[in-house]
């Protein structure tokens, strides 16, 4: 009886030189165990992963079935991968199907507390100037292993006390998206209705710069409506510090 064998996804195709002997050996694994790198992770399985000798042909990439989550596994038996062949209108013929083959994907779930924890220092930067004092990530996520992005999405203005934002955790290809609410504690507005400022916006490599009047408060980095004095037009600008702000539109 063949012995099983592990099989790694997205491992380099064979050599066209490779001894038959060797790659008969590929394709008469009795049970297969397939595990993907997070580099590769694709949602959904190909024949090739479960035959590594038909990497980057066109029946490799036949499409088998959904791919199991990150950090799941995903049995599929003979006859079903036969089915997959068949509904395609592909032959068989040739190919030594193992019994069953294994397929996982490296992963790790993370609960709302190693959410948190995670998020944690995008969400003090993104909140600057105020200053978290308390801060709370919802949900559990599946995510692929590998290294991770965080983008936090912040209100347009912050103030004192709750506030709602969203997470974004990137690996690779993969993005998933949690929410959270952190309790905030936030400095003196630096500019305030009426406040006179410099009002900047770039037009391509051109700075163009006009004088304008704060409608509302702003600490650093909030976005303010500002009246622009000559033509009285109202614009939406992030304030830089007490005295300037950048036009986002």
């Amino acid at each position: 009886m063949a012995s099983s064998r592990e099989t790694v996804l997205c491992a380099a195709p064979p050599s066209q030189g490779l001894a038959p002997v060797l790659l008969a050996t590929l394709l008469s694994a009795a049970a297969v165990l397939v595990a993907a790198p997070v580099a590769c992770a694709q949602d959904r399985i190909t024949l090739a992963e479960i035959l590594p000798a038909l990497a980057g042909s066109e029946l490799g990439a036949l499409d088998l079935a959904p791919a199991p989550p990150p950090g799941g596994v995903r049995v599929l038996s003979r006859p079903e991968i036969l089915r997959a062949i068949a509904e395609a209108g592909r032959s068989a013929e040739g190919l030594d199907i193992p019994r069953t083959a294994r397929i996982a994907r490296e992963g790790e779930h993370l609960d709302a507390e190693a959410l948190t924890r995670l998020a944690g220092p995008a969400v003090a930067e993104a909140m600057g100037p105020c200053e978290v004092s308390e801060l709370a990530v919802r949900g559990e996520i599946d995510v692929p292993s590998g290294e991770r992005s965080v983008e936090v999405d912040r209100p347009a203005r912050l103030d004192g006390g709750a506030v709602a934002f969203s997470v974004r955790i990137g690996v690779g290809r993969f993005l998933g998206r949690v929410t959270g609410q952190a309790i905030l504690r936030c400095p003196e507005p630096v500019v305030t209705p009426g406040t006179g400022v410099t009002a900047r916006v770039a037009i391509g490599a051109v700075r163009v710069s006009a004088r304008g009047v704060c409608r509302e408060a702003g600490r650093v980095g909030d976005v303010v409506r500002v009246r622009i004095e000559d033509t009285g037009g109202l614009v939406e600008a992030r304030v830089i510090d007490g005295s300037t702000v950048e036009v986002v539109r």
